[in-house]
């Protein structure tokens, strides 16, 4: 009955159980996985300077090649997941982003004005200030509740792509892409792999950062679990069903 294949029908082994290859390898220390995300957050807060505009692009990037990468895995091993559909949403979502984000930027700055003044010649006679002179005299209250909502707009998208967008793509990319290793995993030499002993695929790693909300929820309580659990298992590790290993030291035998 334990050779039972896993097909979400019943109960199986391979939730409850640790791949051979992983028995024995030395696990990061919390001090290790402190520095790690200590040193994650500053490239973050680095990142989060950058304008919303390249942000949505990223994105649209990200989720268009995870989405080409999970399609052929389930060719190849003949499977059917939703990790390529939700991944295709997120590049059609993430591309509207795009074009708003430079639809708002293109209405705020000066380009169409100077595109029609090149354009016409001498036969546009309005400066700028005329141009904005009028504007303010025949729109009236219509023309500061236009100016109000590309303002809502652009401070919402700020917003999201400090509060989300950077983070969501830094922690899923790295971590699907570069073996389990974010940049401050690599300086540390610590790397997340999973229980059965395979790296994790684009979505798996998304929800792997979407288990960092469940830590700051049970306040830090799930992050500091990492002290006392026998794996060293943080509650996004068990989220996931990851360990964290120390890529300094020797595998134990056993």
């Amino acid at each position: 009955m334990n050779n039972i294949e896993e097909n979400k029908n019943y109960v199986t082994a391979y939730a409850f159980t640790v791949n051979d290859s992983l028995i024995g390898k030395a696990l990061a220390s919390p001090t290790r996985r402190l520095l790690s995300i200590l040193f994650d957050t500053i490239v973050i807060g680095s990142l989060t300077l950058m304008s919303t505009t390249v942000m949505a692009a990223c994105v649209m990037v990200v989720s268009i090649v995870g989405s080409i990468k999970a399609r052929n895995k389930d060719a190849r091993d003949g499977t059917s997941s939703f990790a390529p559909r939700v991944l295709s949403i997120a590049a059609v979502i993430s591309g509207l982003f795009l074009v708003v984000s430079l639809f708002i930027w293109w209405l705020s700055s000066d380009s169409l004005v100077d595109l029609i003044q090149d354009q016409s010649g001498d036969e546009v006679s309005l400066s700028q200030a005329e141009l904005e002179k009028q504007s303010e005299e025949g729109s009236g209250e219509n023309g500061e509740q236009e100016l109000s909502v590309v303002s809502w707009l652009q401070a919402a998208l700020t917003d999201l792509g400090i509060g989300f967008g950077w983070a969501a793509i830094y922690f899923s990319a790295f971590t699907a892409w570069c073996h389990g290793q974010t940049l401050g995993k690599v300086l540390f030499r610590i790397r997340v792999i999973k229980i059965d002993g395979k790296e994790l695929s684009l979505w798996e790693s998304f929800e792997r950062y979407g288990g960092y909300s469940a830590g700051l929820a049970t306040g830090l309580l799930g992050f500091l679990q990492v002290i006392w659990d026998p794996n060293r298992q943080a509650i996004h590790d068990k989220i996931s069903e990851t360990v964290v290993i120390d890529l300094t030291k020797a595998d134990r035998r056993v």
